[in-house]
């Protein structure tokens, strides 16, 4: 796939001070997570990912998320912001613990790794890939990575 003019960052919400962010599509959130069928996945029921160029851009997204451009391409957004901070998944997630999370994963450490002046906020509830990574592995997060988990793995799905 081609993505020489194509910009995979969208301007996060007001509440998080405009931030840039990299989001994917639901689609593997559908597929992957009990949240996405709970009461409180928010992200589902938000009117911004109803929009068609909106949709189209993520699934985009969730091709290059997997994809050997990853690291370039984001790299060389990341050259043209105007702040030094970004916001992984204000929507979507890791596919599940699978190679393609896997790859995933790699990418978005290496892309941290690559872009030591930028710090990232990554958003995730896959837990498993973090243990894999971590005991597993026996990798560490990047010192520029915030890793947040996005739900409370206490709270009850039905709540």
């Amino acid at each position: 796939m081609n993505y020489n003019n194509y910009n995979p960052i969208t301007r996060g919400n007001k509440k998080m001070g405009n931030i840039p962010c990299l989001d994917k599509s639901l689609v593997d959130c559908s597929i992957n997570c009990d949240v996405y069928n709970s009461l409180i996945c928010y992200v589902k029921n938000n009117p911004n990912e109803r929009y068609p160029s909106r949709k189209k851009k993520l699934l985009k997204n969730d091709k290059l998320f997997k994809s050997d451009q990853f690291v370039k391409v984001i790299s060389r957004h990341l050259r043209f912001l105007n702040c030094r901070v970004m916001r992984i998944f204000g929507s979507g997630d890791f596919d599940h613990i699978s190679k393609k999370g896997k790859i995933e994963f790699q990418n978005v450490m290496d892309m941290a790794k690559k872009n030591k002046n930028h710090k990232f906020w990554l958003i995730s509830r896959n837990f498993e890939l973090l243990y894999n990574w971590l005991e597993i592995e026996k990798k560490k997060i990047p010192d520029n990575i915030i890793y947040y988990f996005s739900a409370d793995l206490k709270n009850s799905l039905t709540d």
